[in-house]
């Protein structure tokens, strides 16, 4: 035996058994289903799979569905009553301004509330002039004549309401 490479006494009959004995690898046993079985089953399972999909597909439409209906029904009503409430201000708006007009204070002040214009002796004007400051008179005595004036005046006016 001079060199491993060119060893041939290796591949003799004797060691030629042993060597392939060592070398074949062990013999799997494959159990398997029988293959009509299992596309069966795999059949089965993709048929209730299916089944499961569009039962959930039809029973979202027809919650949407449901549901579009609804809100559409609510929205109807809040608009209705938007509007009533809109049409409510409107009227409310005009009855305010009729108030507040002038004729209609007017009235109100002379019927209601017997209130009269004021008279010509009753308004007395004030001239500022063009100084921003104000002078107060100072009252003077006033004569029995323009007491009693006064009084007459102020008990006819009292008498006219």
């Amino acid at each position: 035996m001079a060199n491993a490479a060119y060893d041939f006494e290796r591949f003799s009959p004797n060691n030629y058994d042993e060597v392939q004995k060592v070398s074949q690898p062990p013999e799997l046993k494959v159990v398997s289903q029988d293959a009509s079985g299992r596309r069966k089953t795999l059949s089965a399972f993709y048929s209730v799979l299916s089944f499961v999909v569009v039962i959930t597909v039809v029973s979202a439409i027809i919650f949407n569905h449901v549901r579009l209906t609804e809100l559409t029904a609510v929205y109807e009503k809040t608009q209705a009553e938007y509007d009533s409430l809109v049409e409510t201000g409107n009227r409310m708006r005009v009855e305010l301004s009729e108030m507040v007009s002038l004729r209609t204070v007017e009235e109100r002040a002379s019927n209601d509330l017997k209130m009269a214009k004021a008279e010509e002796y009753q308004i007395e004007y004030v001239d500022l002039g063009t100084t921003s400051k104000v002078l107060k008179c100072e009252k003077t005595s006033d004569n029995l004549g323009q007491k009693a004036k006064s009084l007459w005046l102020s008990a006819m006016e009292y008498l006219k309401k």
